[in-house]
This record gives structure tokens, C-alpha cells and sequence, in this order.
């Protein structure tokens, strides 16, 4: 229970975000931090003077009906598709926000992975795959092949990335070609106890989102610094790759990281939108 000159402290802050807010109260009092409910209940009352709801203007009821008309036009236009990927992108962040609400370590045990191509100058490319925790990089792997197939991305989860995640790990996948595939849902099912997070996972991952995933930042800052010079062959490349990891520190990756849970609540907030990348 918080106390008056708590609460009036959290109606001093909302200028900021509700992330902010919360995080700033458990640092501040040192425990469990306040709910958004109660943030935002705190703050109508110091901007409206009133917790009495207001009567919208003009607002109409959205009936049964409507629901089911709006459902068939979905149905027959495949070009609102924009819509459901914003319906995707907004019940993650409204299901993640809620786990962690109820489990504050949730964040911390999230593992986001992803596959990234770098090329030389001309056709050589080297595929990598990589994952992030909100502290350290745990895994770092190239690809043998110039096209990742199911099979080789199959083999690199059972012999290299699962082996060396801890076992409380929530492991994210992209769900980028060939991730999203019967075959490794099953296997990350079994060896992963259903803790995961993907296109077919038992939390749904929503595809084209890379700005909810502070791993699309690090990839992007290792390729800004291995093209600081000139890459002449694939080994080369492998190398620039390793030493650009190595300048990566635990204060480097706070800055995105911090930034997860207030995208998320900026996404639920905008019903799906896409938010500024980090």
C-alpha cells in the first residue's frame, strides 16, 4: 500500500512515461513498484480534479453488430492486414506488460535472437545469428552456409544456442524465414519447457517489429563499427564481427534495455503503432 506522500510524488512524475514513473518509485522507495492502474488513477485526479468519468461527446456504442460487420470487411480485404499486424503488435505488448507487472524479473529473463546478413564488398556474405540478455551478448554463431536453411538453423539451437542459455530463460524468436516452422516450434516446446516467444509460441511474437526488440539496436551498432574499414574476404568479416562484439559493454546494452518496457507500453498505448527506433 502506498502512502499519501507517495502517491503525491507519482502525480508529480507522469510528465514522464509510465515505465519511467515506475521504475523511478521502486528505486526511489526501494520495493515492488506502484500499478499503472494506480499511476494513472493518481494522475486523473491531479489533471481533471475529478475521478468521476466523463461523458465522451458524440462517442457511439460499439455494438455486437458493427463487430461482426467490421469482422467480414476484414475478411474480404486482405489489405487490411496493416490492422491485425497492429492487433499483434498490441496484445504482445498488453501480455508481456502484464507478466511483467506480476513478475518483475520477467524482463531480465527475456533472451531476444536474431539472424543477421553481412556482406563483403561484392557477393560474399557470412549469416550470423546472435542473442542478447539485458546484460550480456550469450551467443554469437555464423553460419557455414550462404543460405540458412531449417535444417542448419535446427541444428545450431540443438548444438550451440540451447546448451549455453541459462535455464530460466524466456527465448525470443524473430520469426523470420525459416524460424517460422512447425518443426522448431516443436523442438523449442520440448527443450525450452514452452518458454518461448515466437510467431507460433506460446507468447505470440508479432512479426515486422524490430523496434520492439533491443537486439535490432546491437546488430545495427556492430555493423556501423565493422564498415569503418574495409572488408576484403569472409574471414576478414567473421573477425570485424568478433572484434566489434568485444567493444560492447553492460553499460552499452542499458540504454536500449531500458527502453523495452517503455515501447512496449508506448505500442499498447498506440494500438500497435510502430514507435521511433532507439
Amino acid at each position: 500500500m502506498s502512502t499519501p506522500q507517495e502517491q503525491v510524488q507519482c502525480v508529480l512524475w507522469p510528465a514522464e512515461s509510465l515505465t519511467v514513473v515506475q521504475r523511478r518509485f521502486r528505486t526511489q522507495y526501494g520495493r515492488q513498484r506502484s500499478t499503472r492502474k494506480n499511476v494513472r488513477f493518481w494522475n486523473k485526479l491531479r489533471t481533471a480534479g475529478s475521478l468521476l468519468r466523463v461523458q465522451s461527446a458524440g462517442k457511439t456504442r460499439t455494438s455486437e453488430e458493427n463487430i461482426n460487420r467490421i469482422r467480414e470487411i476484414f475478411q474480404r480485404s486482405p489489405r487490411k492486414s496493416i490492422r491485425a499486424a497492429s492487433l499483434a503488435r498490441t496484445n504482445f505488448a498488453v501480455t508481456t506488460l502484464e507478466r511483467i507487472d506480476t513478475s518483475p524479473s520477467f524482463l531480465r529473463q527475456e533472451c531476444f535472437s536474431d539472424e543477421m546478413t553481412f556482406h563483403v564488398n561484392g557477393n560474399p556474405k557470412v549469416n550470423v545469428w546472435a542473442d542478447l540478455m539485458h546484460d550480456k551478448l550469450t551467443g554469437l554463431f555464423f553460419f557455414s552456409e550462404n543460405t540458412v536453411t531449417l535444417r542448419s538453423y535446427l541444428d545450431m539451437l540443438k548444438l550451440y544456442a540451447r546448451p549455453q542459455l541459462p535455464a530460466q530463460i524466456i527465448l525470443q524468436e524473430d520469426g523470420a524465414s525459416p524460424n517460422f516452422c512447425h518443426h522448431i516450434g516443436n523442438h523449442l516446446d520440448r527443450e525450452m519447457a514452452r518458454r518461448w516467444i515466437g510467431r507460433d509460441g506460446p507468447i505470440v511474437w508479432p512479426p515486422r517489429s524490430p523496434d520492439l526488440s533491443p537486439l535490432d539496436f546491437f546488430l545495427g551498432y556492430v555493423k556501423n563499427v565493422i564498415y569503418q574499414v574495409k572488408i576484403k574476404y569472409p574471414q576478414h568479416l567473421k573477425a570485424c564481427i568478433r572484434d566489434a562484439v568485444a567493444t560492447v559493454t553492460p553499460n552499452t546494452l542499458q540504454v536500449p534495455w531500458n527502453e523495452v518496457e517503455y515501447r512496449r507500453d508506448s505500442c499498447r498505448a498506440t494500438k500497435g503503432a510502430h514507435v521511433e527506433f532507439f
